[in-house]
Parts: C-alpha cells; sequence; structure tokens
C-alpha cells in the first residue's frame, strides 16, 4: 500500500502543473488530465490501486480536455475550450451542459 501511495503521489504531483485533477464524490476515485492535449482522463482507483485511461472523445469531439470539476453524484464536469459537459464514467455516458461557444450568435 504503502509503494501505491507513493506511486500516486508521483503522479499527481508531476502531472498537476499543467493538469486538473477531482476527486470522486466517493472519494474513492480520482480523475486527473493527462499532460498533453487530448480529450481523454485517468483515472486512478485508489481502492483497486489502478490507473486507467477513459476516452472522452465521443462528447469532446477534435477538442481538447481543458479542465474538471465535479457535479453531483459521482458526475463529472468537463470542459473543452467552447463546451461544458457533465459525465457519468459508470455508464460513460454525458450530456452538454453549455453549448459550444461555436454556435452562439454573440
Amino acid at each position: 500500500m504503502k509503494q501505491f501511495l507513493l506511486a500516486l503521489a508521483f503522479v499527481l504531483s508531476s502531472s498537476l502543473g499543467a493538469a486538473e485533477a477531482v476527486f470522486s464524490g466517493s472519494g474513492s476515485k480520482i480523475y486527473l488530465l493527462p499532460l498533453g492535449d487530448g480529450a481523454f482522463v485517468n483515472v486512478i482507483d485508489i481502492e483497486a490501486r489502478e490507473i486507467t485511461q477513459r476516452s472522452l472523445v465521443d462528447w469532446a469531439g477534435k477538442h481538447p480536455v481543458v479542465g474538471l470539476s465535479r457535479s453531483s453524484g459521482e458526475q463529472i464536469l468537463f470542459c473543452t475550450s467552447s463546451s461544458v459537459w457533465e459525465w457519468s464514467a459508470s455508464r460513460n455516458s454525458a450530456s452538454k451542459v453549455c453549448p459550444d461557444t461555436e454556435e452562439r450568435d454573440d
């Protein structure tokens, strides 16, 4: 367990400079934006001691994910340069919260 926590601390400290992270509602997972561009997020499962990568390209398309936040329950908000989405990691589904800025007539 100690080695896993040290590895987790290394991943977080090396990535947080250019990325964002958020805990799940239960605190059992950490969602982390990896360095670089792309429509994906790393999921750190603290209890299972696993790190997986989840694609958000079905919703974000060609836009990289640039920010994360927690919504109600286990929902995660993610944003691109032009929109905001609410994502359910357990169901792997998302719905748009804020329209694309390119679609607005302001």
